[in-house]
């Protein structure tokens, strides 16, 4: 085999592999890592769960209390919902709105319905990242409060309430 007929070989390949993983099928594939010994599926991806609540939790430049407002149909089977603050939970004070889009793919977090009500994990967008969109909010993530899994949430969330009553006094 000649050197140009390996290089071509190669590229084809390394295309194929490309496309391959790219596709439609493999975009969304959700990894896991196995369950440790002892340990159910189920018990497992609890385990995962928590452990990217925890991420979240860590990463999020604000975490506050919504409630879901405004829900649209947008193309490509989207749904446009838009989360309304109750009450800052930790970090820089919220958005008084923050909207993102759900697609029926299920790989872009779960499909939130008008009035429920969630625990909201956002970001700002730095500079670096996109300047055109700088300094704008972006859910990172969002949970019930029922199937929060961070230990931090539940007493954030009494500390949250407990602000919101005394302010209103």
């Amino acid at each position: 085999m000649t050197q140009a007929l390996k290089i071509t070989v190669l590229t084809v390949g390394i295309g194929v592999a490309v496309w391959a993983l790219s596709s439609s099928s493999m975009a969304c594939t959700l990894m896991m890592n196995p369950p440790r010994p002892g340990e159910t599926i189920e018990q497992a991806a609890h385990r995962e769960e928590r452990a990217a609540q925890v991420a979240s939790w860590n990463a999020a430049d604000s975490i506050f209390l919504a409630r879901v407002v405004e829900t649209a149909q947008v193309e490509n089977d989207g749904v446009r919902y838009t989360f309304e603050t109750i009450a800052p939970v930790r970090g820089a004070a919220p958005p008084k709105r923050l909207s993102n889009i759900w697609y029926s793919d299920g790989c872009h977090g779960r499909a939130w319905s008008r009035g429920e009500v969630a625990v909201v994990y956002a970001d700002r967008i730095g500079f670096l990242e996109d300047w055109s969109r700088w300094g704008q909010w972006v859910e990172v993530d969002a949970v019930l409060p029922s199937v929060a899994l961070d230990p931090r949430v539940a007493p954030a969330l009494r500390a949250s309430a407990h602000r919101l009553r005394t302010s209103r006094r």
